[in-house]
């Protein structure tokens, strides 16, 4: 689980745009819907005690290892709680470290209390034991603590000796949460692996609200006297659409544009930074770089999503545009789960030509917008805290 107590508002730097030919480039904007075939497989789906199991798998339906040696995830409930993900290899045996520089673990293990509060993760190796992971998002043992109320008031991370481990850049080790008479979180602080408090300016947060209860303000602070940063936030018929940034003196740092479909999804994204001329936009969208061909337009209202996530790859076809293959470019792919949305969407689909010259061999980058709002991510991750791993 990372909630870090680094800047968790929604505005951020964007990378520049690389600068493309567009002779041979055929940019298809998508209104991504929700359904999408995958490799993910269900055993007893309609009882509380389940395995689900997911399958890392090339496009042309092949099992392969992502980097850390993992092709097989299994997820096992009990209940309707997850208790436990296994990781396995192309040989279906546990996974193990193939790299000196990898911290991969075989196991997470989840605990819960008599109230159903997640209270415990713990990560273990091929034996069992506890196993260090690298303290970049998690650590080998996480521990939760609730109040009367059932509400999450205390994180902590350990390394497998029950020592404090700080995570990241920041090396936040233990977080504290507070609430109001609502039930509404209100403060959050974080502190390093020597329990004291971290004054860098993100590692203070506190949230108010408008009287419908949601959220209206982010501040993060240094200390209770000096503000850091602050985030006002906008809404219409019940969606988000402005988030506006101001620095320590109130001076107006930028805003963020949110733009939804008619299903209340994200499907435009515009960051404009009050010193920059042009603001940064963002879209879902399907950058096909293979001269010669498109997508038939029949063909684009099947083009589906569940996945939030970018990936590039390269993509090859015949003379006859049938797709050969799809293969992430290295450390450009997505997630497996993503990869694997993309096979499946393409694996029918025939490309039209459009001149005889054309490729068979191109470049395919798609991307699609987070389908939640950063912070409030963050806080309902809080109120409703859940293994994150």
């Amino acid at each position: 689980m990372r909630l870090t107590c680094a800047y968790t508002g929604t505005l951020g730097t964007s990378k520049k745009k690389e600068k493309m030919d567009i002779k041979g480039i055929l940019i298809l904007f998508l209104v991504i819907a929700t359904s999408c075939n995958t490799t993910k497989q269900i055993s007893n789906q309609k009882e509380k005690d389940r395995i689900e199991t997911f399958e890392n798998k090339n496009f042309k339906g092949e099992r392969i290892e992502d980097y850390s040696g993992i092709a097989i995830t299994r997820s096992f409930f009990k209940e309707d709680k997850l208790i436990s993900v296994k990781y396995f290899d192309i040989n279906d045996e546990p996974v193990k470290n193939k790299k000196s520089w990898d911290k991969q673990n075989a196991e997470w293990k989840f605990e819960y209390d008599k109230n159903g509060n997640f209270i415990k993760q713990t990560a273990h190796n091929l034996n069992g034991e506890l196993f260090d992971v690298e303290h970049w998002s998690n650590s080998a043992i996480e521990i939760l603590e609730y109040n009367d109320k059932n509400q999450l008031v205390k994180k902590s991370n350990y390394n497998k000796e029950m020592k404090l481990v700080g995570l990241g850049d920041i090396g936040d080790a233990v977080t504290k949460y507070g609430y109001n008479e609502k039930g509404q979180l209100i403060w959050k602080k974080s502190y390093d692996k020597n329990e004291e408090f971290i004054k860098n300016g993100f590692c203070y947060s506190k949230f108010e609200y408008n009287l419908n209860g949601t959220l209206k303000r982010l501040t993060y602070l240094y200390d209770e006297s000096k503000v850091n940063m602050v985030f006002n936030y906008k809404y219409k018929d019940g969606n988000l659409i402005q988030e506006e940034s101001f620095e320590e003196k109130g001076n107006k740092i930028g805003y963020r544009l949110f733009e939804y479909d008619k299903s209340r999804r994200i499907i435009q994204i515009k960051d404009w930074y009050y010193k920059r001329e042009k603001p940064n936009l963002r879209k879902e969208e399907i950058l096909l770089e293979l001269n010669g061909w498109k997508i038939k337009e029949s063909d684009l209202g099947i083009i589906n999503f569940n996945k939030a996530d970018k990936g590039e790859y390269e993509i090859k076809i015949n003379l006859e545009g049938i797709i050969l293959d799809i293969a992430p470019i290295e450390y450009k792919g997505g997630t497996p789960q993503f990869d694997s949305e993309v096979f499946s969407t393409f694996k029918n689909l025939k490309l039209i030509k459009e001149q005889n010259d054309a490729q068979l061999k191109g470049i395919l980058k798609v991307v699609t917008i987070n389908q939640g709002i950063g912070i409030l991510q963050d806080i309902d991750r809080v109120l409703n805290p859940k293994p994150y791993y």
